[in-house]
Parts: C-alpha cells; sequence; structure tokens
C-alpha cells in the first residue's frame, strides 16, 4: 500500500566536484584535463551512494561531474544508477551529455576541428551531440540536460567574440537548446524528460525575455551558491502554466560557499524550500551533494522538504535525531547540532553583491529575513587563505570578519564538545 505521495517529482543529488569521493576509492582513471577531476569514484561506492539516495526517498542522480561515456569506467556509474531504478541526468555545462572535455576528444578521434564553438564549429558540435546523445540512449529514464555554456562553468561569450546585445546572446542560446530537444525527440527511445538549469547568465536572460525555451522542457532555476537564495530572476520570471519549473540547490558550493563542512543554514533551505511551492518551482529538485558525507544533515533535510509540503523544522530535527538515539541522548544531539549553525555568523551583503554581479548572478535585496543571507562557512575560510596568500591582503584583517571569527570560535567549541559529549 502507499501511504504518502512525493511533493516534487524530482527528487535528486548532483555529485559535484566528488574529489574526495574520487580518492578514497577509486576504479579507472578520467580523460580530463581539470584541476582535482582525476579518479573515478569506484563501483562499490557508486552502489552505496545510490542505495543512501534510494534510502532518502530520491529518485534522480547526476552521478558525478563531466561523466563521459565513452570511458568505461563513468559509463559503469550511469550503469548502476540505471540498474538501481534511478533517474540520471547530467552536469549544466554539459548538454546531452559533452563536455568540452568530451567534444575535444570526439573531435580528434574523427579528425575534426576541435574548436569548441556552436559558432564557428557547429556542425563538428552537432554531430558530437549526436554521437553521445545515442550512448546515453542505451539507458532508460535520463534526463537530458540542454543549454549552452562556455568550455567549462562560464558563459558562451567567456569563450568566444559575440555579439553583446542580450537579444543576439539569448537567441543563440535559444536555438541550440531547441536544436538539442529536436535530436533528443528523434534519437531517444524512451519517457523524454529534459532541464535547462538558469545558472549565472541564463537566469539574467530569461528575466530579461531573451530566452525562448520549449514547453516541453522543465526551467530549472538555481539558488547562488554563495548564499543559498535566490537572485531577482526567480521572483520576477513569469510562470507559464504549460511549462514545469524547479530547482537546483547548494548543500555545497565550490568557492565561498560550504564545501567540506555543513554551511546551509536549516532555516534559510527550509524557507527557499517554501518559496518554491509558493512560486510553483517545486516539479524538479536537484542538490548538489559534493562528497555526501560531509552533508547529512542538509541531505536529510532536503529528503523531508521534497517529499512533504508541511513538515516542520523542528519534525526534521527529531526525526533525524531518532536516526541515532532513542533515549535523552536524542534531545543532546539536537542542540548541538543547533549550536554548531549558530556558530555561523553574518558576514554581510557587500562582497556578496559585487559577487553577483561580477558573475552574472540576479542579485535580490533581501529585508525581512531572521537569519544570515551569507553565513561564514569554510567557503569563507577558503576565501580568506586565498586573500592572505595571493592578493588584497588586507581583506584578511576586516573588523566584520574579524567579529565573526572571534563570536563562532567559542560556539564551535562548545558545539564540539557537546558532540563529543
Amino acid at each position: 500500500s502507499i501511504s504518502s505521495y512525493p511533493k516534487t517529482r524530482f527528487r535528486g543529488w548532483f555529485i559535484n566536484d566528488e574529489d574526495l569521493l574520487g580518492g578514497f576509492k577509486t576504479l579507472g582513471k578520467r580523460e580530463v584535463n581539470y584541476e582535482y577531476y582525476n579518479d573515478v569514484i569506484h563501483p562499490d561506492m557508486m552502489k552505496r551512494i545510490a542505495e543512501t539516495a534510494l534510502r532518502c526517498c530520491a529518485n534522480l542522480l547526476i552521478p558525478s561531474t563531466l561523466v563521459d561515456l565513452t570511458n568505461l569506467y563513468e559509463e559503469n556509474l550511469v550503469k548502476i544508477c540505471s540498474e538501481m531504478g534511478l533517474y540520471i541526468s547530467q552536469h549544466h555545462i554539459e548538454p546531452l551529455g559533452v563536455s568540452k572535455f568530451g567534444f575535444s576528444k570526439f573531435a580528434k578521434a574523427n579528425n575534426l576541428n576541435d574548436g569548441f564553438s556552436y559558432i564557428s564549429n557547429k556542425d563538428a558540435l552537432v554531430e558530437c551531440w549526436k554521437y553521445y546523445l545515442r550512448l546515453w540512449s542505451k539507458y532508460p529514464r535520463i534526463v537530458f540536460q540542454t543549454g549552452l555554456r562556455g568550455g567549462t562553468d562560464r558563459p558562451v561569450w567567456a569563450n568566444e567574440k559575440m555579439s553583446e546585445l542580450p537579444k543576439d546572446r539569448g537567441e543563440l542560446i535559444s536555438n541550440a537548446i531547441t536544436e538539442q530537444f529536436n535530436l533528443i525527440k528523434e534519437i531517444y527511445p524512451y519517457e523524454i524528460n529534459v532541464t535547462s538549469t538558469l545558472w549565472m547568465e541564463g537566469a539574467d536572460l530569461l528575466k530579461g525575455g531573451y530566452l525562448n525555451i520549449p514547453n516541453e522542457i522543465f526551467i530549472i532555476f538555481a539558488d547562488i551558491g554563495m548564499s543559498q537564495l535566490f537572485g531577482e530572476d526567480f521572483f520576477t520570471v513569469p510562470r507559464d502554466i504549460n511549462k514545469k519549473y524547479g530547482i537546483y540547490y547548494h548543500a555545497a558550493f565550490w568557492h565561498t560557499g560550504p564545501h567540506l563542512a555543513e554551511g546551509v543554514l536549516p532555516k534559510k533551505m527550509c524557507y527557499a524550500y517554501q518559496l518554491l511551492r509558493d512560486y510553483k518551482s517545486d516539479y524538479y529538485s536537484i542538490l548538489n551533494v559534493a562528497n555526501i558525507k560531509d552533508l547529512t544533515f542538509s541531505i536529510y533535510m532536503n529528503s523531508k522538504l521534497t517529499w512533504n509540503d508541511n513538515i516542520s523544522l523542528n519534525e526534521i530535527y527529531d526525526e533525524y535525531a531518532s536516526l541515532y538515539f532513542s533515549d535523552n541522548k536524542k534531545d543532546k544531539l539536537i542542540t548541538a547540532i543547533k549550536t554548531f549553525y549558530s556558530a555561523l555568523g553574518d558576514v554581510g551583503e557587500d562582497q556578496y553583491e559585487r559577487f553577483c554581479k561580477k558573475c552574472n548572478f540576479s542579485y535580490k535585496k533581501y529585508t525581512d529575513l531572521d537569519f544570515p543571507v551569507v553565513s561564514f562557512n569554510d567557503g569563507m575560510f577558503k576565501a580568506i587563505i586565498w586573500c592572505f596568500y595571493y592578493e588584497h591582503r588586507e581583506l584578511v584583517k576586516t573588523p566584520k570578519l574579524r567579529e565573526v571569527c572571534v563570536k563562532g570560535l567559542p560556539i564551535i567549541l562548545d558545539a564540539y564538545y557537546q558532540f563529543k559529549e
């Protein structure tokens, strides 16, 4: 018997920046010239990841970053997810499973120009899309990614010269998405599910009315990883009754967001997913979980929020703690978790606003929150180290950061001793 139904149709994880998962137990080498992406996750590890996702009521995985199905070790990750009944998708910089690195490999093998360009080398790129699409078409339950980015996680215009007019840029990306979607309909033999993730510049172009995306494609908004909140575009893009909408959300964000330790305030994630309900954008949810094991509470909380639309944060705390204890230690664990999060102080919005403008994010000023827009986390430590060793050395000494550190340190120590007890 079925006791309940999920509120969100597609609920999953993005295994991204999996530097520690790859280094922990591996089988096979990757063929990309990209720092930290050297080893393929071991099949035993992938099975454990897929099982854990299923136990968290997820039904979708992006099983690694930059998966190349011409590498049998990487294809095996997709095969494992497929055999365990999961839907499978792709990183937003690899539409139809094609990254810059996969295209270069394909072009060299076929004596083609290896310039990664939809403008100057379109025919070769389209042939590559078709080739990889056929490889992915061996598997049912693929949720294809569509879009057009630069060589890595950058706008297409960072990769080549093109018009600076938003209208022209939007038209180019729209044409690429439409062509990709038509190829999927032509080649893929199973149920068709397709997304387009509006990360960075995509959201801004859609907000301005410059993107034309086929109705059948799910439009996926993204939080801004540094804050885990939405940009102005999320609130101003009109929702079309004929389209489905979803979210790409960061429990981990490589740069100044949380990555190797919990950093998303629980109140904030609950607030964000309530906004998804309010703005009818909860058909699809993918959570960036990086190396997974560092972010178990965020993952558990997300699994509850994507299944229920009326669960409270206190219920989530209670159910999570019940996994570990059934006696009075359960309440102590909840207190320790809350103590840890209370140490993540407010670092202010000045740098955050500059970050949004620099990276094509649609900045929004929040004024009604009872939690920080940008909270101190392990990613902030990383940013401080960069400042100290490279440039803007004086930023390390800013009163704001020093104040947050001084206030947070004794709280972190308190949380540590509570967990130890």
